[in-house]
């Protein structure tokens, strides 16, 4: 008696066909949205200029993965220029893109509102005169205002 050995390969939907890949889901409002910045931000940019960066973390919907660490997304500047004498004022920001199999498409978040915190002077008074920068690499923490079906 001949003995045969089969090697059987299964793939989601059956043989021979592609490996199920999530192509649509339902992320939560309140969901998290951790983002790494990709330029350079200052207080004294103008409302309206782009925010581009990528997600530092998965976002995963009841336990999968639905958007990947680096995935780019893109948001506003909201807050209006801060003039040198209102350096305290928060620059105010708002992601409003994530990407999605290729395409950028519309997200709602809360604001995000970064303070200058200023330096400390010799008698520890805090200094915050002029602008304020949030270097390329900074992480901004944005939650979803509203569900985000992708």
């Amino acid at each position: 008696m001949k003995t045969f050995k089969f090697t059987l390969l299964l793939l989601s939907g059956g043989v021979g066909m592609a490996p199920l890949i999530v192509t649509a889901a339902t992320v939560p409002d309140g969901t998290t949205l951790v983002v790494k910045t990709t330029s350079t931000i200052s207080s004294r940019d103008t409302a309206e200029k782009p925010l581009p960066g990528r997600l530092l973390q998965d976002v995963q919907v009841k336990g999968t993965v639905v958007l990947g660490a680096g995935t780019p997304v893109a948001g506003i500047v909201e807050s209006p220029r801060v003039a040198i004498a209102s350096s305290t004022r928060p620059l105010t920001l708002k992601l409003t893109q994530v990407a999605v199999h290729g395409r950028m498409m519309p997200v709602k978040t809360q604001s995000f509102e970064a303070e200058n915190t200023g330096i400390k002077g010799r008698r520890g008074t805090r200094l915050t005169g002029g602008a304020f920068l949030l270097p390329p690499g900074t992480t901004l923490q944005f939650r979803l205002s509203q569900t985000f079906n992708m």
